[in-house]
């Protein structure tokens, strides 16, 4: 009689999925917050956790929020301050100073 069912744990529910989004576009808006006043590691920060959370919850990044992170050191990149931009020959380059890793990206 003292024993009930909760469900099983780890399910990933809607609302689960749906907290996780809203959280993850709160911590990119923080991240640019931070960087408008020039704290960049903390924007760094912001968005390592939103990284480790989409991880953890296997929830995507959208496309727009995720070009807005080097692949390889998850620092937050800011054109002119840790990241070039340049569009050459129907790609986008990015190249990230803080690792000097190079993405490209295809334009259309």
């Amino acid at each position: 009689m003292g024993m009930e069912r909760r469900g099983r744990r780890g399910r990933r529910t809607k609302e689960t999925v749906h907290l996780v989004e809203t959280r993850v576009e709160t911590l990119f808006r923080l991240a640019e917050e931070e960087v408008a006043n020039g704290r960049t590691d903390l924007a760094d920060r912001y968005v390592r956790l939103a990284h480790r959370l989409g991880m953890r919850y296997n929830v995507r990044i959208p496309r727009d929020l995720r070009s807005r992170i080097c692949p390889r050191c998850q620092a937050y990149l800011v054109t002119s301050e840790n990241a070039s931009w340049r569009v050459k020959r129907g790609r986008i380059i990015v190249h990230c100073r803080s690792c000097g890793s190079v993405m490209r990206r295809p334009f259309k």
